[in-house]
């Protein structure tokens, strides 16, 4: 019986791992989900895939990890150099405020020009959407900053906001209903509420992306910025280097 038991978890563990992203050493955790994230959209288009998705993004995902993790086996001194690079690439990033998907697509002058356009003249849905959303957004937020166990925060988040949302939803729906006649004015407001508070959140994203956007373009010139491009440069060619050698085989 102990025998057939750790042999049906060794085969729940290898299909839990072909249906997920596995990541044998966690000592370099940060590199490789750095690494997945940079050569991201190169792998999806060397492994010939054209429909971007989910799953053909996972597919991309896992391809690169395997190639790094060889290489790591294979090479480790030369691995450890490389990720230090990699290492270096995420700390400045982080030092910046900025993505690398920001580094990888910079916008021209005319699509900034236009994003801020744009920004202005959705800045009233924003406002709308959050100010009728922010308190049922942070509340979930705030109890789960208390919370020791990091790793459960997402799912609790997610928890509470189900319950959250319709509450105060209803809650702010009853002033409408005691300072207007009829019922179409609370049942739109009650269901027009959840699509504005989708739609400032997308806003609040898209806000952040452009603001990086244009902080890349002002300081893209400067010494530090031109390293930045350089070493991902030098990353993104390391990693081409490891598909043509093992994606092959």
């Amino acid at each position: 019986m102990p025998k057939a038991i750790i042999e049906l978890g060794n085969e729940m563990q290898t299909k839990i791992q072909d249906e997920s992203i596995h990541i044998k050493n966690l000592e370099t955790y940060d590199v490789l989900e750095a690494v997945r994230e940079i050569y991201d959209n190169k792998m999806f288009a060397r492994i010939g895939k054209v429909n971007y998705n989910q799953d053909e993004k996972f597919l991309a995902d896992k391809k690169t990890i395997e190639i790094t993790e060889k290489f790591a086996e294979e090479k480790p001194q030369e691995f450890e150099s490389f990720a230090n690079k990699v290492s270096e690439y995420i700390e400045m990033l982080s030092e910046e405020g900025l993505k690398d998907h920001i580094i990888e697509s910079q916008y021209s002058a005319l699509k900034i020009s236009l994003s801020v356009l744009f920004a202005i003249a959705s800045f009233p849905v924003f406002l709308f959407g959050a100010l009728n959303n922010i308190i049922a957004y942070y509340l979930p937020k705030i109890i789960t900053s208390k919370i020791e166990d990091r790793q459960f925060e997402s799912s609790i988040n997610f928890g509470l906001g189900i319950f959250t949302f319709p509450i105060f939803y209803a809650l702010q729906t009853i002033p409408i209903c005691l300072l207007t006649e009829g019922w179409y004015y609370p049942v739109a407001y009650f269901v027009t509420a959840p699509i504005f508070g989708l739609l400032a959140f997308g806003y609040s994203r898209f806000f952040i992306k452009l603001r990086s956007q244009i902080k890349f373009q002002l300081k893209k010139k400067t010494d530090l910025y031109k390293k930045m491009v350089n070493i991902r440069e030098n990353i993104i060619d390391k990693l081409d280097e490891l598909s043509d050698k093992y994606l092959m085989t």
